[in-house]
């Protein structure tokens, strides 16, 4: 399950009294590259002093947001990470460890390796990159990857260089006017993969994005596009670990059109049970004649579970391969593929 994250500088502010960053460089700083020094400051040793100072308020909107940074804040120094799949890479200020993505998705990569050779690939929401630059070690052809971070896609460039990959690997830098899943993708441009592990909970009362929660302009827009941006044959390869928006992905596909086959999610967490309750809380709301505001289920008040899991011991999901010709026997939770039906 990912780590719960926020919008930096909208929390920022919340835990320590240093100004939120602004969200794109100014494009001088850009044109260079970004450096440590213009990262910012994620007050992570004022966290903890925050956090009691809250619960002792009993603030609960504070908790969550400060629970949330403590959970979720990446180093604010550079840092070295290694990957057993790559070795050592360095990480700049903000950008996340890409613990999830060693452990779910560069196995699963491991898995097809022969079919990712000699691929043009897209990787919507690249992070910290290493999905990109393993597939370029493993022979894609060509790498875009697109992330809302300028020090991601910084990171992603230096480490490509240090390991001989920077003549197949581009970074693209998408800003906040647009976070759509092809904002920075040329019209006529098309992969011949598209891979991408997104925020997989959806919630449409967010006001932001974050790497968890997306607020519904990233994955519907994702499958909106496929069929203008993947080539005849091409293929969607997607890692939605979190169960209603799997679903919710997986039969939207299918109505569109789309050959899909999945290896279904088998939890929830607590930030995409929250909308799911308020949701269904606003209908008895209607239903009783009782204000609509009344009030809400809130995850950390009403300690609504870390993670509420399907899984029992009888339960065996089908092993369907999910790639044409690689009949593994595995079972890829969260994971589903999307192409075109013949």
């Amino acid at each position: 399950m990912k780590i719960r994250a926020v919008a930096f500088a909208l929390l920022f502010a919340a835990a320590c009294s240093a100004p939120p960053a602004p969200v794109d460089p100014d494009p001088q700083a850009q044109a260079q590259g970004p450096t440590v020094a213009a990262t910012p400051d994620t007050g992570g040793r004022k966290i903890d002093d925050a956090l009691a100072d809250a619960t002792n308020r009993g603030d609960s909107d504070a908790v969550r947001a400060l629970l949330e940074i403590a959970a979720s804040t990446p180093s604010d120094q550079e840092v070295e990470y290694e990957s057993e799949h790559l070795g050592r890479l360095r990480l700049l200020p903000t950008v996340f460890p890409p613990q999830e993505a060693e452990l779910y998705v560069l196995p699963f990569v491991d898995d097809h390796a022969d079919f990712f050779r000699g691929k043009t690939v897209l990787e919507i929401g690249t992070g910290s990159g290493i999905i990109s630059l393993y597939l370029a070690k493993l022979g894609a052809k060509k790498v875009v990857a697109t992330d809302i971070n300028p020090w991601a896609i910084e990171s992603l460039h230096r480490n490509a260089e240090r390991l001989g990959l920077r003549d197949r690997v581009q970074g693209r830098l998408v800003t906040a006017d647009d976070m759509s899943a092809y904002a920075v993708i040329g019209e006529r441009e098309r992969f011949d993969v598209l891979i991408s592990n997104p925020p997989y909970s959806l919630d449409l009362d967010s006001k932001i994005n974050t790497p968890e929660i997306d607020k519904g302009d990233l994955g519907f827009s994702l499958l909106r596009g496929l069929d203008q941006h993947l080539t005849a044959d091409g293929v969607a390869v997607l890692f939605y670990n979190s169960l209603f928006y799997h679903l919710l992905m997986v039969k939207l596909a299918r109505e569109w059109g789309w050959d899909t086959r999945s290896h279904s999610a088998l939890s929830l967490a607590p930030w995409e049970i929250e909308p799911l309750f308020n949701t269904y809380l606003r209908r008895v709301f209607a239903h009783e004649g009782l204000p609509d505001d009344l009030f809400r289920f809130d995850d950390v008040e009403d300690m609504l579970p870390y993670t509420l899991t399907i899984e029992k011991r009888e339960f065996v999901p089908q092993a369907v391969p999910l790639l044409d010709g690689y009949d593994t026997g595995k079972v890829y939770r969260g994971f589903f593929t999307l192409k075109r039906r013949s």
